[in-house]
């Protein structure tokens, strides 16, 4: 899916700031901070990249996010660029 997608797939971008995924953060952040994070299914990695501000060091704590396919993965690292997190495939 992700290989033939216009733009950006599912609106993730705009999602990733609509109530369902704020109140998943919010519920979240109420036991913050976590020494690490796994988030399966990160798509393009908007919400990964709103929860590693809930890491106990954000620099150097451990975020996951994984994603079976590989265009998602790459495009993720792009977009989110400078981290390592992202895997799968």
């Amino acid at each position: 899916m992700y290989r033939y997608a216009r733009g950006v797939p599912w609106q993730q971008d705009v999602r990733c700031d609509h109530w369902p995924a704020e109140a998943g953060v919010a519920m979240l952040k109420a036991h913050a901070p976590y020494g690490a994070i796994l988030e399966i299914g990160c798509g393009l990695g908007y919400i990964a990249a709103k929860l590693k501000a809930l890491l106990r060091r954000p620099r150097r704590g451990r975020l996951e996010a994984f994603d079976v396919s590989p265009t998602a993965i790459r495009r993720a690292r792009r977009l989110h660029a400078g981290s390592r997190r992202f895997c799968g495939g």
